[in-house]
């Protein structure tokens, strides 16, 4: 995986299909049944979504607070679209907020059962050398045009909030 580039982002809005999962960073991991069965309600009622920015999807993955938890690693995963506003919900689904600041952008290529190898980079390779820190907030993948479910030369982008550390 390449070196990321750090971008500055303004605050956005997420609407989608959320749940939570066990980290794929933990041992007991529940990534692989949870999130493609939140893209697969996703894909169902995206239609659904108005004042779509683009054609693009998020899946956006955030903290849960810790007395809401059932397992230490417990995430939420929000499969969504970039909106204008999230003041038209439709029923079932949720907002989310991405906040504005410092991103580190990097560009996963490969299938997308191989991502968790990704974060494993990430969190066990890269922050450890590279003079950042993560600071709160949500991270979130993006997929465009150049995402393809079922290849091996498929791409994406992770946006992981930073500090200097």
């Amino acid at each position: 995986m390449d070196e990321p580039v750090i971008i500055e982002r303004e605050e956005s809005r997420v609407v989608g299909i959320g749940g939570n999962f066990i980290s794929v960073l933990s041992p007991d991991h529940t990534n692989m049944p949870t999130i493609p069965e939140l893209w697969d309600r996703y894909q169902q009622r995206s239609g659904e979504i108005a004042g779509r920015i683009s054609n693009a999807s998020l899946g956006v993955v955030s903290g849960v607070p810790a007395e809401q938890r059932t397992h230490d690693s417990e995430l939420h995963y929000l499969a969504g679209a970039e909106v204008k506003s999230s003041e038209e919900i439709p029923e079932g689904m949720k907002a989310g907020l991405l906040p504005a600041g410092s991103y580190a952008k990097f560009t996963y290529r490969g299938h997308i059962t191989r991502i968790g190898s990704a974060y494993g980079f990430i969190y066990g390779d890269w922050f450890p050398r590279s003079g950042y820190g993560r600071t709160s907030g949500p991270e979130f993948e993006l997929y465009d045009e150049r995402f393809r479910h079922d290849s091996d030369t498929s791409e994406l982008d992770i946006y992981i909030p930073v500090v200097p550390a």
